[in-house]
């Protein structure tokens, strides 16, 4: 580990069996809509200009959806990883939102609630839960854990684009 001023540097070592490939669907259930999206798409998802609230805990999974969502276009609100850190956030302007269902040991079910009074399309990334829907009885589409980013960046294009 190294810790220079810019931040923190590691390097890990792995054999060749903690290597997984990439997944090109997500698992059947209910995000299988989102994963036909991303795997009969003709090219990464747009979302030029669109403004995108990332909502997730873990530090290196929050980095990568801002990563690839910055790279799909859209400008990242965040990402908060705890609960007050998204609430505070909700006073920008968002057009769309991809939330995990669990901060912590803390329910985002407040965020979604306020994303959805003001009619502001989100997606759940999430390793919680059943395969039966969204938490909390949301309409919303469910990407579960593990995923691709391109697979998150599709499933909002789409909330955006039928919005």
């Amino acid at each position: 580990m190294e810790y220079p001023p810019a931040g923190v540097r590691a390097r890990l070592r792995a054999g060749r069996q903690a290597v997984a490939p990439r997944p090109e669907t997500v698992p059947e259930g209910p995000s299988q809509r989102i994963a036909e999206t991303v795997v009969t798409s003709t090219g990464p998802a747009s979302l030029k200009g669109s403004r995108v609230l990332i909502v997730e805990d873990a530090v290196l999974l929050a980095l990568e959806l801002e990563t690839g969502l910055s790279e799909a276009g859209a400008e990242v609100v965040g990402p908060a990883y705890e609960l007050e850190e998204a609430m505070a956030l909700l006073d920008r302007p968002i057009d769309a939102a991809v939330l995990d269902a669990n901060l912590n040991g803390r329910s985002v079910m407040p965020v979604a609630e306020v994303l959805a009074q003001r009619k502001v399309p989100f997606v759940f990334a999430t390793g919680y839960g059943e395969a039966g829907g969204a938490p909390g009885g949301f309409d919303a589409p469910v990407i579960r854990k593990p995923y691709d980013v391109t697979q998150v960046a599709a499933a909002v294009a789409e909330l955006l684009a039928a919005s």
